[in-house]
């Protein structure tokens, strides 16, 4: 009955046009209907920037609300809609190195900043025995650089990306509810003598404490309020692994 109606290049393109904008209006609606329990990075952004800022922690038709259907990849978003800088998880060794250092355009080799030189002790080794995952801040492009370990789990790289969060609003210079601001001391130890910044080995020790204090007490209420920690969604490109030396 509707083909009848349209005997002309105007009622062709108005009834396409309509029937077109109805498509995208339902799959839009049925976007939106949908709760997932898995956390990906938009949904993980949310939740641990709440729970950062408030102590608590949001379930996932709370979290479906705040959503958007499109988001930029790899962004650090804080609770009140912030851009805090960028993630980028699943990186070669090689690529976090350089993010560390300057590269020699000749040979290849990276020349280490004393920043970054930190990272490469036998603690932090043990750490990423541990954690299975390294993490670098580039303050220059405010992004964190994650290098997962072979064995890495799901939960792990959760809270690598908690850490990363953690990270960019430490380098914001943003107070979260659940961290207990640095006493004069601390800050002083932790200030650059030439930029008077925070180091940036310094924020991300820091941060990589902070995050195991509240990992270890946000993660039972996570898995209360119905998340899925045990499958792995942060990653939305084939990445690569590292294996730490053997002890």
């Amino acid at each position: 009955m509707v083909v009848r109606l349209i005997t002309s290049p105007l009622a062709t393109w108005a009834a396409l046009l309509s029937l077109l904008a109805i498509h995208l209006a339902t799959n839009y609606l049925a976007v939106r209907a949908v709760t997932m329990t898995s956390l990906n990075r938009q949904r993980a952004n949310i939740v641990f920037s709440h729970l950062l800022t408030t102590g608590s922690v949001l379930g996932p038709r709370e979290v479906a609300e705040r959503e958007k259907v499109f988001e930029e990849d790899g962004v650090l978003r804080w609770n009140d809609g912030r851009k805090l800088g960028w993630a980028k998880i699943g990186v070669s060794l090689g690529t976090l190195l350089a993010k560390m250092g300057t590269k020699d355009g000749k040979t290849g080799s990276v020349k280490i900043a004393n920043a970054g030189d930190n990272l490469l002790k036998e603690q932090e080794w043990q750490c990423c025995r541990r954690d299975n995952y390294l993490l670098w801040w580039d303050e220059r492009a405010f992004t964190a650089y994650i290098a997962l370990g072979e064995k890495c789990e799901p939960w792990q790289q959760l809270r690598a990306w908690m850490q990363a969060l953690i990270t960019a609003a430490m380098a914001k210079g943003i107070s979260m509810q659940v961290i207990p601001q640095m006493n004069d001391e601390q800050a002083t130890g932790d200030q650059s003598v030439l930029e008077n910044v925070p180091r940036v080995d310094a924020v991300v020790d820091r941060a990589r404490k902070q995050t195991d204090t509240i990992w270890q007490l946000s993660v039972v209420q996570l898995k209360r309020k119905g998340w899925d920690l045990d499958t792995a969604v942060l990653e939305t490109r084939p990445g690569t692994r590292l294996s730490p030396p053997k002890q």
